[in-house]
């Protein structure tokens, strides 16, 4: 293959280079500028050939400045990035959400319940830290309630549940106010039920131990619509008597499948 010959440089190449050189290690061009005839220049080339340099050297300082900014801000959008990264993540870990989280989570893990609360098989506290249940308040005391809509599930009851939390119950719901008639019947743990009509205000409240053969049923008169079955003795503990209201009934989470079993 035949190899391309490389021309040799030109005079005029050569003068640049040697001023170039001079221009660098003399610290500036204004000997070689006073004496071009050295270089067998004119004043006009040689003043041709030092703006090209200036030119040249111009252009350098403005491409490694630009190239200097641009790393620059380059690293600052990346230390935005991890800041922001790193704000987000605290949010998130200090939201009220995120706090509620951590609050159900170290609840299920607890162990320092009292003995009355203690699940050995019971289906009742597996229900309730499943979070199968809803809240409602009576004088300001929390209460989370199993909700028992369908036909099945009133006949049943407790009678499934081996043990109750002492802070649990189950609420009863009927599509309508109506006479109703409880008794202990198979639940293996005492109850205390009250009556509640269509506002959920207490008409009536009675105990039923273990074994009681006892059938209480709403007053003359006043119909209920609720029924709400608790520990034996958590109202009177709390003062809680006739005529007050629990609260919370209208935000019950009941499924529509529920609804229309409810009979």
């Amino acid at each position: 293959m035949e190899q391309k010959k490389e021309s040799a440089p030109t005079k005029s190449g050569k003068k640049i280079w040697m001023l170039l050189i001079l221009f660098l290690f003399l610290g500036g061009g204004g000997v070689v500028f006073r004496n071009p005839s050295w270089f067998g220049l004119s004043r006009n080339e040689m003043r041709e050939i030092m703006q090209k340099a200036r030119q040249t050297v111009r252009e350098n300082i403005k491409k490694l400045s630009s190239l200097k900014q641009t790393k620059e801000t380059s690293r600052s959008s990346s230390d935005r990035r991890q800041t922001s990264s790193s704000t987000e993540a605290l949010s998130a870990a200090t939201s009220p959400s995120a706090s509620k989280k951590a609050f159900a989570a170290s609840k299920k893990r607890s162990s320092s319940r009292t003995s009355e609360d203690i699940d050995t098989g019971s289906r009742a506290s597996a229900d309730m830290n499943a979070g199968n249940t809803n809240v409602v308040f009576i004088r300001g005391y929390r209460l989370h309630v199993l909700l028992a809509t369908t036909r099945l599930k009133r006949q049943e009851g407790f009678s499934v549940y081996s043990q109750l939390g002492p802070n649990e119950g189950m609420l009863y719901i009927y599509p309508s106010e109506r006479r109703l008639v409880f008794q202990i019947g198979g639940v293996k743990f005492p109850l205390s039920v009250a009556f509640l009509d269509a506002e959920g205000r207490i008409v009536k409240i009675a105990d039923m131990p273990v074994g009681s053969e006892e059938k209480h049923a709403t007053p003359p008169g006043q119909p209920a619509k609720y029924a709400l079955e608790v520990h034996l003795g958590w109202f009177q503990s709390r003062g809680i008597r006739v005529g007050d209201v629990v609260q919370g009934l209208e935000k019950l989470s009941i499924s529509k499948v529920e609804k229309e079993k409810m009979d």
